[in-house]
């Protein structure tokens, strides 16, 4: 697994894969949010996102390649951004461009229904071959959350798994 703050394996990546461009036409910024290790990369007028995969999101299930496959599905009905490459433990992805969602915005696209339409349409999709263990990724949650945020409800659920 790619150390979630290798920098130089990234650029290594993208000198690879962009061969025309210099190194120094690469123009990175962490991103905040969006998991340890992310990257917005800038390449002359190409802007990417950059995901590492980790030890810490792997524990979780997620799965950088795996993500790329989806994301290629998904990406060929303008669903998901396009995955641009997976190789040696990174996800590049297109970036998409948006704007952080105030509570009137979010309002608004609940009233309209077109959350609904979206979210309808997505799992209207194929399924992409990968099942998600919810059980097991429950007990994972729970054993390592902070005790002092489990709740009756989510014992609950968890004796429910």
């Amino acid at each position: 697994m790619v150390p979630s703050n290798s920098k130089l394996a990234l650029e290594r990546l993208l000198a690879q894969h962009f061969p025309a461009v210099d190194t120094a036409g690469f123009h990175f910024e962490a991103v905040n949010g969006s998991g340890r290790g992310c990257w917005h990369v800038r390449v002359g007028d190409r802007q990417l996102l950059a995901r590492p995969q980790t030890t810490e999101a792997a524990q979780l299930g997620v799965f950088r390649q795996r993500e790329y496959r989806i994301l290629r599905q998904l990406s060929a009905r303008q669903l998901a951004p396009k995955p641009v490459v997976y190789r040696d433990d990174w996800l590049i992805v297109e970036w998409a461009t948006g704007a952080t969602a105030s509570a009137q915005d979010f309002s608004g696209v609940l009233e309209n229904g077109s959350l609904a339409q979206l979210l309808s349409q997505l799992h209207r999709q194929p399924c992409c071959g990968f099942r998600l263990n919810l059980p097991m990724r429950f007990i994972h949650h729970w054993q390592n959350m902070d005790p002092r945020r489990r709740s009756p409800a989510l014992l609950r659920w968890h004796h429910h798994f």
